[in-house]
């Protein structure tokens, strides 16, 4: 069991490995009457628990009765303790290998059922409509969503991902176009994504500028991290021509008897302005030898 659900772990789901998803929020479960003193009383009621597993699509739901806890104190950690117990009661009894020979949910599905959950939670009517593309759309019996073309589930799949990206645009008050691709996939996952900052803005505003070949503007590096995230930083290049001006060469290592290259400044100063300030670069130089020196 996963803590939270983001675009890093999404693939360990459809590992070998036998992951759930336990959903205990219902394992402690009141209801408040008021008594005929006037105060106001709380009694336990009959708990719950869901278990969904995404490798065979199968939902199960566990009652917890009530004289689990009957009388005790503290009724609200020992239903915790109760969802434990039940829990690996269930895993000792149930048979993973047997429930391996069909699987109902594939990959495409199970990304689209996130979808569909997270673009309800958003906008519960909006959502609906979006699903129903216009009035010639049936619902067939003992069908929860209309049987829709190939076609008509990406354009489907499309209007719910706008839709959850503009409620995040709306809360944060963000340009949606900043966003990586992981960090939209974790928007929709149900992961709380910080609001972009405005380096990142200011990058994007320089990669949709127009290139002026007369005036330098920004050189941008794209690199990816070990989680596969894209990183792409800017640099102005306005001021770096002004770094010519002053050439230091640390004459450290330098030997008497060694040869001595003769480097053009042209070409010194065309390798400083296309340089990067927070990147290391290198540059290969090639030519001929005089004869005297053979």
């Amino acid at each position: 069991m996963e803590p939270y659900l983001s675009s890093r772990n999404y693939d360990e789901l459809f590992s070998n490995q036998i992951i759930w998803f336990v959903d205990d929020t219902n394992v402690y479960r009141l209801t408040i009457h008021k008594a005929y003193e006037g105060n106001l009383t709380t009694k336990p009621i009959n708990a719950a628990i869901f278990i969904f597993n995404p490798h065979t699509g199968q939902f199960f739901l566990k009652i917890i009765h009530i004289s689990v806890c009957a009388e005790e104190k503290g009724f609200g950690q020992l239903a915790k303790w109760a969802t434990d117990e039940e829990v690996a009661a269930f895993l000792r009894s149930f048979p993973f290998e047997e429930q391996r020979t069909q699987t109902i949910v594939t990959r495409k599905a199970f990304s689209r059922l996130i979808l569909i959950l997270k673009a309800l939670h958003v906008n519960n009517d909006r959502a609906k409509i979006i699903l129903k593309l216009d009035k010639t759309t049936i619902i067939e019996i003992r069908h929860t969503y209309p049987t829709l073309t190939n076609d008509e589930w990406i354009k489907v799949d499309a209007s719910w991902n706008d839709l959850i990206l503009a409620d995040y645009d709306k809360k944060n008050n963000a340009n949606v176009a900043t966003l990586t691709q992981s960090e939209i996939r974790d928007i929709i996952l149900g992961m709380e994504i910080s609001t972009p900052s405005a380096q990142r803005q200011q990058i994007a505003e320089i990669e949709k500028q127009t290139k002026d070949s007369s005036q330098l503007t920004a050189t941008t590096t794209e690199t990816v991290s070990k989680h596969e995230d894209r990183i792409i930083t800017a640099t102005t290049t306005t001021n770096l021509h002004l770094r010519t001006n002053h050439i230091y060469v640390s004459s450290n290592d330098v030997k008497e008897t060694g040869y001595r290259y003769i480097l053009p400044k042209n070409i010194l100063k065309r390798l400083i302005i296309i340089s990067h300030l927070r990147a290391q670069i290198s540059a290969y130089l090639y030519g001929v030898s005089p004869p005297q020196n053979a």
